[in-house]
């Protein structure tokens, strides 16, 4: 079995993502689904579409991320498409 490679940066930006992903060597082509966590709502823990406009932009990707199956706040796709609105995507 061959070992898998991982990549790292210390350097977390938009240019550091895009460089990232230059350095697997793929080229991707037709719908590209980037799946990230839009946040929940009031929370701080996803990543900031600042972050990452850029690289879905290079890859001309899309956000995927589907309600949430425990309900809450992002449960419904009104909610959640609300949440989403509110952290900036």
């Amino acid at each position: 079995m061959t070992k898998a490679k991982v990549y790292f940066t210390k350097e977390i930006t938009p240019q550091s993502l895009i460089a990232i992903y230059k350095t697997l060597g793929v080229e991707l082509s037709g719908k590209v689904g980037v799946k990230i966590s839009t946040g929940e709502p009031g929370g701080h823990n996803f990543l900031h579409p600042d972050l990452i406009a850029d690289f879905v932009r290079a890859v001309d990707g899309a956000i995927v991320e589907c309600n949430t199956a425990y309900g809450g706040r992002r449960g419904s796709t009104e909610s959640h498409l609300q949440a989403a609105a509110d952290h900036g995507f």
